[in-house]
């Protein structure tokens, strides 16, 4: 029988989705503010593999990913896909808040961590792929 053990500490990474690339930038400097220093970030890539977000966002979606310097607890995966949640729909800076059309949220925040083993992405979507993460 195998021992319970805490897991090791991972490393934050955070995905962003939005057909604006002017928002990178600025979310990319909300999210610093709370997690902490970006120590590597993706190029912009084309984000077409869904139709999902084309409604609420509109055509030509790009993604980028960060990496963030602080480690986290596995753990603590919930709580910080709630912090994205709410960044994603209250946002503090003017500057963001002065392009939200209508108040619609311009943008898609999901974090994850990667470890030697395993990547995972949170995201409040159902799938095949998706574990429960103890939050409401």
């Amino acid at each position: 029988m195998g021992k319970i053990f805490l897991p090791k500490t991972a490393k934050l990474i955070i995905s962003m989705i939005t057909s604006d690339r002017y928002l990178f930038k600025l979310y990319e400097d909300v999210l610093i503010k709370r997690f902490g220093e970006v120590d590597i970030e993706s190029n912009v890539q084309s984000f077409n593999f869904t139709d999902y977000y084309g409604e609420e966002f509109g055509k030509n979606l790009m993604q980028k990913l960060f990496s963030f310097c602080t480690l986290i607890r596995q753990d603590e995966l919930a709580e910080i896909k709630i912090i994205t949640n709410s960044i994603e729909n209250n946002i503090e800076n003017e500057n963001i808040k002065n392009n939200m059309a209508y108040n619609k949220r311009k943008i898609n925040l999901d974090p994850g961590y990667i470890t030697l083993n395993k990547y995972i992405l949170a995201s409040t979507k159902n799938g095949p792929s998706r574990i429960y993460l103890n939050q409401e």
